[in-house]
């Protein structure tokens, strides 16, 4: 490999016909398909950069045939400084980004992969929310989600996505990419949150309507009047409705379906003894 890094301009492009005439004498003598499979690995890996028509050959068709027809070879190149800073910083949302100190070819090879992935995983995410969004709307126990706020993010995601150009090679995808995050403002934190508004609505949002709707019942306000324990559950309960973006979804509703469940047993409980009281009560008086 080091060999073949050597007989590459550190100006610009080489001729992949002058390459492989190299690989192929001395001091290896390699045959044609193992020196063109050399090449396409390093291309493949990100470390080179094969070009045709003065293009880089685009991430969807980079296999060995293609590789083996093109016209010119170059050293890969990183996006700027302040590029991987933005990654490295603002990113993190990018799992293949986590823990990495120095930001290579290989670094950003991965990062690519993983956007271009990103890509589909964000529009599926933005179609499912947006059908979410549109089945509760017309039930008050989700304003305090901000629903235009979430609206305005999903627009956001769509314009970032939009911008990913998944035929594009590493430096060139990233750098759109990039442009495009920075354009919208958004941040690892809206990227996350979306995710764990659309996971909540999916799997537990007929659950809150139910509990907001049981909460503000009649007989449950007049229970909560008459009973300190049910009435200190119902507030704890409504507070978490107050702010359900920081209460709520931080743990999926963990705790509100936790609060809820020892409110309806102090509620069944006070039932049973007051129907019992009741009851009681209705008996004939015993003669002596």
């Amino acid at each position: 490999i080091p060999h073949l890094l050597s007989l590459l301009s550190p100006s610009g492009p080489t001729p992949l016909a002058t390459v492989l005439a190299a690989l192929k004498g001395s001091p290896f003598g390699l045959p044609h398909d193992t020196a063109v499979f050399l090449v396409a690995a390093l291309v493949l890996g990100g470390l080179l950069a094969a070009r045709r028509s003065g293009r880089a050959i685009p991430l969807d068709y980079l296999t060995i045939q293609a590789v083996e027809k093109a016209e010119e070879v170059t050293l890969g190149e990183l996006v700027s400084e302040a590029d991987r800073e933005t990654l490295l910083r603002e990113c993190v949302f990018l799992s293949s980004l986590k823990g990495v100190e120095s930001f290579g070819l290989r670094q950003q090879r991965e990062a690519w992969k993983e956007v271009s992935r990103f890509r589909e995983s964000e529009q599926q995410l933005v179609a499912d929310t947006r059908r979410s969004l549109a089945r509760i709307a017309e039930f008050s126990s989700f304003q305090g989600f901000g629903v235009q706020k979430v609206e305005r993010t999903l627009s956001a995601l769509t314009i970032l996505t939009d911008a990913i150009r998944i035929s594009y090679q590493a430096k060139e995808g990233l750098e759109g990419f990039l442009r495009a995050w920075r354009g919208t403002g958004l941040t690892s934190g809206d990227v996350l949150s979306v995710k764990r508004l659309s996971q909540f609505l999916q799997e537990k949002g007929e659950e809150f309507v139910f509990i907001n709707h049981y909460l503000r019942h009649p007989v449950i306000e007049k229970s909560a009047a008459r009973d300190r324990v049910i009435g200190e559950l119902r507030a704890t309960a409504l507070a978490l409705f107050e702010a359900p973006e920081a209460s709520v979804l931080g743990d999926g509703g963990e705790h509100l379906s936790e609060v809820f469940a020892r409110l309806r047993d102090a509620y069944g409980a006070a039932y049973a003894r007051e129907h019992a009281a009741f009851y009681e009560a209705q008996k004939p008086a015993v003669l002596s």
